[in-house]
């Protein structure tokens, strides 16, 4: 079975992402409709029909190739709190961007990281990804903490957005690979 036909769930003890459906529109809308999450994103839809159909729109990119939207669950939590994404740049998906965005309740604790270690490890051994981006907005200090843990570099600053890229060529497994810091025993330490 290809991606193009249907995501496969990524797991690594810590987190699961799992492709997103209509039936996370409303923990996702919980999550998402948040002054603080919103000031670090591009908008968001903001209902939860929106997010439905959200859902339908990344799953018919997903068929034609074009991207892979997963929600993000922490293991022994029953509804996602977040969404990471890739999508192609070139045709070939040789160059990507991705993207990740977390309820506030999950800030700190080793979601993003874990999360976006599977989402990359899955952008470059499934998706032949050669380089991978992201965009940050320059005030998302967070966000520029969690690409220097990802070795991820600076490219440059254009309108208050920081471009980061990550090579497969430099690609460093063992950052991948370990475990985050901040979970024991499977389970996110609480703040």
């Amino acid at each position: 079975m290809t991606w193009t036909r249907q995501l496969a769930p990524l797991s690594d003890g810590l987190v699961i992402l799992r492709e997103l459906s209509l039936k996370d529109a409303g923990s996702l809308h919980t999550y998402l409709d948040n002054p603080e999450v919103r000031r670090h994103m591009a908008p968001p839809p903001g209902s939860i029909e929106g997010l439905q159909r959200f859902a339908r729109w990344t799953q018919a990119q997903r068929r034609e190739g074009a991207l892979a939207c997963f929600a993000v669950m922490p293991i022994g939590v029953f509804h996602p709190v977040g969404l990471v994404q890739v999508w192609r740049v070139t045709p070939d998906f040789s160059t990507a961007e991705w993207g990740i965005v977390l309820g506030e309740p999950w800030w700190g604790r080793g979601v993003g990281r874990a999360a976006a270690r599977l989402l990359i490890a899955f952008a470059f051994d499934t998706l032949n990804v050669q380089r991978l981006e992201s965009r940050l907005a320059s005030a998302n200090e967070r966000g520029r903490r969690l690409m220097t843990r990802l070795g991820a570099t600076c490219q440059g600053v254009d309108d208050n957005q920081e471009l980061w890229a990550l090579q497969a060529s430099e690609r460093d497994s063992a950052r991948f690979a370990t475990p985050s810091r901040t979970a024991a025993n499977g389970r996110f330490l609480d703040r």
